[in-house]
């Protein structure tokens, strides 16, 4: 007999971050005894170039990020209002009655497996582009987007963006006025606060 929490969405979101998290673990470990654990940077002929926007210098590789990170959002929300993207939500929020409405839940899964990871692999290509690489790499990451997503509500793509903003400025500022030190401090300390002070994020979340 299949217990009911096991059904529930909440129950699904939880257990795919711990095994999204875990398969992280295996992956930055297995890379670091099988490579190198030494820290790698992308030579770009650009990377020191800047464009002037409103009388301030922007970093060349920033600003593809920024615009980037912009026009890909805008192309998943614009995603999730098509017939796709609504038996998305609908697999997501209850598999069970969008079945009875004619959704293939497990097509749906497939497609949206291979967007989020279409996703990811976007990501990660900008992140690059600023960063260095290392098998670990990711494991830090994984954290900071746990951070956006409860921050943001989980679901939600517009709160994702604001979240995603708050949390840059958030180390920013802290990079800036305590050090890099602290600057990824800041993530666990917002994800902290907001479990404790607001678990639906300050959006609302998909799951209501």
């Amino acid at each position: 007999m299949i217990s009911p929490a096991i059904t529930d969405p909440k129950f699904r979101t939880t257990a795919s971050v711990m095994i999204t998290y875990g398969l992280a673990l295996v992956i930055a470990n297995g890379l670091t005894v099988t490579a190198s654990p030494s820290y790698r940077f992308l030579s770009l002929s650009y990377a020191y170039s800047g464009v002037e926007v409103l009388g301030t210098t922007i970093n060349v590789p920033r600003l593809l990020v920024l615009v980037t990170a912009f026009v890909v959002m805008a192309l998943l929300v614009a995603l999730l209002r098509t017939r796709l993207g609504k038996a998305i939500l609908a697999s997501a929020q209850d598999q069970t009655l969008a079945m009875l409405v004619g959704v293939n839940n497990r097509r749906v899964a497939a497609l949206t497996f291979a967007i989020s990871s279409g996703l990811a692999a976007v990501a990660g290509v900008l992140y690059i582009l600023n960063n260095p690489l290392y098998p670990a790499v990711g494991l830090g990451l994984t954290i900071k987007g746990l951070t956006v997503m409860v921050l943001g509500g989980i679901g939600n793509v517009p709160g994702a963006m604001v979240a995603g903003l708050i949390l840059g400025l958030a180390e920013s500022f802290t990079s800036f006025y305590i050090g890099d030190l602290y600057r990824d401090v800041i993530a666990y300390l917002v994800l902290i606060v907001v479990l404790l002070v607001r678990p639906s994020g300050i959006f609302r979340s998909l799951e209501g």
